[in-house]
This record gives C-alpha cells, structure tokens and sequence, in this order.
C-alpha cells in the first residue's frame, strides 16, 4: 500500500512539472544548465497542491 501512494505522489509531480514546463520560454538554456526560473518550483508545488486536492 505504501508504494502505491508513492507512486501517486510521483505522478502528481510529474503532471505538474509537465503543465508548469509549458510556460518556460528558455528552455535551452535549462538543458544546458539544468537551472529553472525561480518561479518554477512554486508553480510545481501550487499545481500538485491543485492535483491533490481534485481527489
């Protein structure tokens, strides 16, 4: 039971990395460096709090 929860856990993230990588503009930049804006991570963490609470 508790691999399933991780699991879903991992996959609120990557939905919403996924969502919140469509806003980036710079994207060849973050391949090369693999530095995000500063916004990134709270719009990740604002968008599996959504993802959450959906259920």
């Amino acid at each position: 039971m508790r691999r399933e929860s991780m699991s879903g856990k991992k996959l609120d993230y990557a939905l919403a990395v996924d969502a919140a990588s469509e806003q980036l503009t710079q994207r060849l930049h973050l391949r090369a460096t693999g530095e995000v804006p500063d916004w990134f991570t709270a719009d990740v963490d604002q968008r599996v709090a959504a993802l959450r609470k959906q259920r």
